[in-house]
């Protein structure tokens, strides 16, 4: 996949949108082997066609959404908010240098009375300069981590929901052995142990703060780029 996928779109919108239905796979593949070599067929079928492309923008539409919401939760994006200084992550003296740096070299840009627009925009700017992997590579893996994290948060009800379905199938299915516990096979416990594991992860881990976490880092990556273009 990575010859028709790029990095980005590979492990921030990819990989959420597999992620959400792999217990459907490990199922398939240990309770019914049969079956997995049609359904790996079928994959094969989806990757060819750009099924799987479709998968991606899913994951990404879905996690775009989620991010307008957090941001008008949050009071805004977190580079804005960092600039705002609402957080106080920012020293005054980073500040002055990031503020006098977008004066000097942003043509016709000031901040105005209200900050917020002026922000944006300069963010804005920053995002297009800062595109070149190679150069901006602590940039990029920063906005990798944070695509992951908003997308598996927009992901998050299909990947309960397939989760929970699965370790119901998984419990029926050993619990159908009766007291044979020994014809129950080692990759039928280990199959309901990592679905419940990943269950458990969607409910603990992936939330709001997980994502706000990685968007500070992002951030922090963003602007602290305007040091090495000084």
């Amino acid at each position: 996949m990575s010859e028709l996928f790029d990095r980005y779109s590979l492990q921030a919108r990819m990989a959420p949108a597999l992620l959400s239905l792999f217990p459907l796979f490990l199922l398939i593949a240990i309770s019914f082997p049969q079956l997995y070599t049609v359904v790996a067929g079928l994959f094969s079928l989806a990757l060819a066609c750009g099924i799987l492309t479709l998968a991606a923008h899913f994951a990404r539409s879905r996690g775009k959404a989620l991010e307008k919401r957090l941001n008008e939760r949050w009071g805004g994006r977190p580079t804005t908010l960092f600039l705002l200084n609402n957080n106080n992550e920012l020293d005054s003296q980073t500040y002055q240098r990031y503020v006098q740096f977008f004066t000097s070299n942003i043509p016709g840009w000031s901040l105005g009375h209200d900050p917020v627009p002026s922000y944006e925009s300069a963010v804005r700017w920053l995002l297009e300069r800062t595109r070149d992997t190679g150069r901006f590579n602590l940039v990029f893996n920063e906005n990798i981590s944070y695509g992951f994290r908003r997308n598996c948060l927009g992901m998050k009800p299909i990947g309960l929901i397939v989760a929970m379905v699965c370790s119901i199938v998984w419990v029926v299915e050993i619990y159908s052995l009766g007291p044979q516990w020994s014809a129950v096979q080692p990759q039928q416990w280990a199959g309901l142990g990592f679905t419940v594991l990943l269950f458990t992860w969607w409910i603990i881990i992936v939330g709001e703060s997980w994502v706000r976490e990685s968007g500070d880092a992002y951030a922090k990556a963003l602007l602290g780029s305007i040091d090495t273009m000084v």
